[in-house]
Formats: C-alpha cells, structure tokens, sequence
C-alpha cells in the first residue's frame, strides 16, 4: 500500500543522489502515542543509535548512495532508511514515468526484497491532509 503521508525531497549530491525529508502528515505525536509524547515533535524512536533517537524526522536523510547507471536506466548501489524499524537496506530506483518512481528495497541481493511506488509532488505545492502525492522523484 502506498503511503501518502511525508514529502521525500531527492537531490544530487556529488555523483550521488540522497533523499531527506522535508514535510510529514503528522510531525508531533497525538494522544495515541500517550501522554508522555502527545504534542512533541516526531523523532527517530527506533534509531539503532540510542543518541540519535531524539532527532526529529522532519530533515531525516532517507535516502543516500544512490548513483545513476545509463546502461540501465537505474539509480543504484543506494541505501534507504526505514524509520519505522530503524533498519538500513539496499535500494535500487527506477522511473515508472514522469511522475512515479518505483524503489526496491532490499538485503544481499535485489531478489530478497519489496518495492514502493513514490508520486512527485508538483514544485511548489504544499501537501495538505493524505490525498496529497508521498514523494519527490529523482531528477537527471
């Protein structure tokens, strides 16, 4: 299922590109998340690095590594963040069209993984409420 709830901002970097968040639905916690957390700023909780687990996710690098390949049309050799885990994986990405781009992520090997579809978000817009597009696709 796509989520539609944060804005991926992917830029060159170099001969790299990397992705850093920089809108999300929901940037504070709500009541659900308890009372300890309801009204502060979303951070990265399941950070592998208890000193970074403070950080807010708005500005987060998501993406990074991500080199493109003319032979076959791919940014690959990238790695993406999953802050819903903590975890690091391998990613490859592919343009679907002017529009959406396709992300696999990865362990070891391209076989051994998952994909996501990622929507542009028109330049210039500010996503309001979950109808809006997920993500910014890479640029050539």
């Amino acid at each position: 299922m796509e989520s539609r709830d944060a804005v991926i901002r992917i830029q060159q970097q170099g001969d790299q590109y990397e992705g850093h968040i920089v809108w999300q639905l929901h940037d504070t916690y709500g009541p659900e998340d308890g009372p300890d957390l309801d009204g502060k700023t979303v951070t990265d909780r399941k950070n592998p690095d208890p000193s970074l687990r403070s950080q807010p996710l708005t500005g987060l690098r998501l993406l990074w590594g991500l080199r493109y390949d003319a032979a076959s049309g791919a940014w690959l050799d990238g790695h993406v963040y999953d802050t819903d885990n903590g975890k690091v994986y391998q990613c490859e990405v592919r343009l679907l069209d002017a529009n959406h781009l396709k992300l696999r992520g990865y362990i070891g090997i391209s076989l051994l993984g998952g994909n996501t579809v990622w929507s542009r978000v028109p330049a210039g817009t500010t996503p309001v409420g979950p109808a809006r597009p997920a993500t910014v696709a890479p640029g050539r």
